[in-house]
Parts: C-alpha cells; sequence; structure tokens
C-alpha cells in the first residue's frame, strides 16, 4: 500500500499512478506535488468522486476535475472550489447524479432558475431553499407542486392565494390546504370547491365556514364526512338527517354516542338524540349495507 511506501515512491509518478488505478484512495497519501497532478487526480476521481477531497486546491477549481468527479458521486461537489460550487454546469451535472447535491451548491445557486427547477423536479420541497423571485415564479411553483402539493408552503403568499393553484394541489392532497392564504380558507366559493374534492378541506377553513349550513351539506353529501362540520350544526334538522344518511350515523349506534352524544350538554347533539320521534322517523339499513333515511 502507498501509505507504506517511503517518501520517494510516494513522489514518484509512476508508483502513485500504479496505485490509484488499484485504489483511487491512495491519493490520500501521494506527495502533495503529486496531489496536484491532474492525469492523477483524474484517474481517481473518475473512479469515486469523493476523492476529489484529497485533490490539491487548484484541481478542486479546475472544471474539468470536478465535473469528472461529480458525474461520478455528486456529493463530490462539496469538495470543489466555492466558484465551481456557483457554476450552473458543475451543479447541474451533480444533481443529475444526485439531486441533493443541490443542498452542498454554493448560495448564489438559490437564486439560479434552472437549477432551482432541476431541484423541485426531483423534491418540491426544495423549493423552501429558493430565493423570494423564484418562490413567486408560477412555473418554478407549479413544477414544485407536481412532485409534491406540500411545497405549497414554501410558495409566496401571492400564490398561495391563487385559486387554481390551491384547488389543484389540495385535488392531491388535502393537507396542502392548510397552506393556502387565509383569504382562500375564508373564501366560501373556493371552501365549497374544495370540499366536493376533498371533504376534510373543511378542517383548514375559516371557522366561519365550518359551522356555514351550505358547506356542511356539501361536505356530508360528496365525501360523506362530517367530522370537521360545527356541531351546532347538528342541531338543524337538515344537516342532522344527511348526517344521518350519508355518514353512517344513527340513532344508538356506537359511532354516534361516542362521537355525538357528548354534545348533549351544550345541546348540540339532543334534537338528533331524539331523531326517531323529532328528526328521523324510520332509519333502517338497505340490503346493500347502507342507509335508508325516510323523514
Amino acid at each position: 500500500a502507498l501509505q507504506h511506501a517511503a517518501l520517494e515512491l510516494r513522489a514518484n509518478k509512476k508508483v502513485v499512478l500504479t496505485a490509484v488505478r488499484q485504489d483511487c484512495w491512495a491519493l490520500q497519501h501521494a506527495a502533495l506535488l503529486l496531489q496536484a497532478d491532474k492525469e492523477i487526480v483524474l484517474g481517481a476521481v473518475r473512479r469515486d468522486g469523493l476523492v476529489l477531497y484529497h485533490a490539491a486546491p487548484s484541481l478542486q477549481g479546475d472544471k474539468e476535475v470536478v465535473l469528472a468527479a461529480v458525474c461520478k458521486n455528486g456529493k463530490a461537489l462539496q469538495h470543489a472550489s466555492l466558484k465551481l460550487r456557483a457554476n450552473q454546469e458543475v451543479v447541474l451535472a451533480a444533481m443529475h447524479q444526485n439531486f441533493r447535491a443541490f443542498e452542498l451548491a454554493a448560495s448564489g445557486s438559490r437564486a439560479d432558475r434552472e437549477v432551482i427547477l432541476e431541484a423541485v423536479r426531483h423534491d418540491g420541497c426544495l423549493l423552501r431553499h429558493a430565493v423570494p423571485e423564484l418562490r413567486a415564479d408560477r412555473n418554478v411553483v407549479t413544477t414544485a407542486l407536481c412532485q409534491n402539493v406540500m411545497a405549497l408552503q414554501f410558495a409566496a403568499s401571492s400564490l398561495q392565494a391563487d385559486k387554481e393553484l390551491v384547488l389543484d394541489a389540495v385535488s392531491k392532497n388535502i393537507l396542502a390546504f392548510q397552506y393556502a392564504a387565509p383569504q382562500l380558507r375564508a373564501d366560501r366559493e373556493v371552501v365549497l370547491e374544495a370540499v366536493r374534492r376533498n371533504g376534510c378541506a373543511l378542517a383548514h377553513a375559516a371557522p366561519e365556514l365550518q359551522a356555514d349550513k351550505e358547506v356542511a351539506l356539501e361536505t356530508i353529501r360528496k365525501n360523506g364526512s362530517w367530522h370537521f362540520v360545527a356541531r351546532k350544526l347538528f342541531a338543524d334538522k337538515e344537516v342532522a338527517v344527511e348526517a344521518v344518511r350519508c355518514c353512517s350515523l344513527w340513532p344508538g349506534s356506537e359511532h354516534w354516542s361516542k362521537e355525538l352524544q357528548t354534545l348533549a350538554d351544550s345541546a348540540i347533539a339532543g334534537p338528533l338524540a331524539l331523531a326517531p320521534l323529532h328528526v328521523v322517523a324510520k332509519v333502517t339499513r338497505s340490503p346493500v349495507g347502507g342507509i335508508e333515511v325516510f323523514a
């Protein structure tokens, strides 16, 4: 092994070339003069890019050497000179090998649109590293949302208030609605459309819309979901009947007694608890296992 060789052998190019061909990490034991030898270093990094760490600073700043290293292992970017860690070609080459190399790029890359686009294609939430101007770029944000709709939380406020963008994200993952602008979560039209796509969107709507009868009925009818409807609405006959009909909530059921009758002390569940007399004249299971309600 080169590490046990005499100093004069570790300074011998032919010996070091032979050693590096057998084990690229032998570069660390070569004489400093040979760690600055481009032929030797290129041979080493083409086998394992991370060996760039042991190259002389002059070669860590050599574009050809660094490109060879990052094409073999994207994480080798961390050992490149600051100038090359900000070079678009080098950074993109590293990301093509390992998209996580983006996190090793110089901070200036966060303002590079092509670099950011490549990053969010692989991980939408890398949008958080982009400069404000790019987080307000609709194309960049749309690309990020295609990969992960939760990237909406890192978008500029102007795009968090974009109805089309938000509703598309909500249709893919309801949790994205929590990152919509407050004015959208309080917008009746937007919330109605959101609950049509996923009833759980109501969880992130403004309180006044959770208590809105039309929104509640839409949520219950379209999704069979009642969990985020304001409990005071269950005192309304129409809402109560729909909850029984669409959500498999019927008087006397285990689900009913646990979730709603505990609200009786606040006069919310009371009317529905008396459903057989005052709300629902007859509740039966249909032949196919559903619920039939006769008001």
